[in-house]
């Protein structure tokens, strides 16, 4: 299983190496829902297009087929976004 958490300094680990299919665990650091823009459909399952939205609880899924990245930008701040990438091996 692999486990990746957004932080306010960027998501760690970066980059994430998991494996097609794999369970993936994302620990949300802010009280409010962080939504990742992700470069391709599928990056992570289930998602709605390019787009995922992580619960201030947290969200469980799977890792897609492609290796990508993503971005998420820190709720209620103006901060620059946060880059990442998934490696599928």
């Amino acid at each position: 299983m692999a486990t990746l958490t957004l932080g306010a300094s960027g998501p760690t680990p970066d980059p994430l190496t998991a494996t097609n299919g794999e369970s993936i665990t994302i620990t949300n650091d802010w009280d409010e829902d962080i939504v990742l823009t992700l470069s391709i459909a599928g990056l992570l399952n289930p998602s709605q297009g390019t787009s995922l939205t992580v619960p201030a609880a947290g969200w469980n899924g799977t890792v897609g087929t492609t290796s990508g990245s993503y971005d998420y930008v820190e709720p209620s701040r103006e901060r620059a976004p946060r880059n990442g990438s998934i490696n599928v091996g």
